[in-house]
């Protein structure tokens, strides 16, 4: 799973955006201990949540199911990015899939960006919809690598995302 946001990891920082704006606070969602969310501020239909469930088992609410070890990413109208900012040059391995989470799942569009260019796109349509990737990406050091769900609409739109991004080699000196 992804770290929390702003949290170094192997050099690397992962932060949490809604469109493009960086979300800060952390609050507790649904007042669950251990899912660990960031929200907006916004109102209806502008209210996006990233979630984290750190439980260690699946937690519902409302129409969402969450597994353990997923973030969850809520656009509501908006788009909700979770970005990786590079360490070094290297080639990484990027593995992981988008779930649908929402047990009332509505078709819109998940992506996967290298800075602005699409390296992966797809649709989760479906509760449970499984959709997994695995991409090799050249990157200079300070590059982002962004996991994007974004709105077709506003409600029933939870996206699970599970993924790893793991250095394979680096550019010769």
């Amino acid at each position: 799973m992804a770290s929390i946001v702003g949290r170094q990891q192997g050099g690397a920082t992962w932060s949490y955006l809604v469109d493009g704006t960086l979300l800060g606070q952390q609050i507790e969602c649904g007042n669950i201990s251990q899912w660990l969310c960031w929200w907006n501020g916004g109102g209806e239909p502008d209210s996006t949540v990233i979630g984290a469930n750190e439980t260690g088992a699946p937690v519902s609410y409302l129409t969402i199911t969450m597994p353990a070890g997923y973030l969850n990413l809520d656009p509501e109208s908006l788009q909700v990015t979770l970005q990786w900012t590079a360490p070094a040059a290297g080639t990484y391995r990027v593995k992981g899939n988008f779930l649908g989470v929402d047990t009332n799942e509505a078709s819109h569009p998940v992506a996967i960006v290298h800075n602005t260019t699409t390296l992966y796109s797809n649709t989760i349509s479906s509760f449970n919809q499984k959709e997994n990737f695995k991409l090799t990406v050249p990157v200079e050091a300070n590059d982002t690598i962004g996991f994007v769900v974004s709105s077709n609409g506003w409600t029933y739109l939870s996206t699970g995302l599970q993924a790893t991004i793991q250095l394979q080699s680096t550019p010769a000196p």
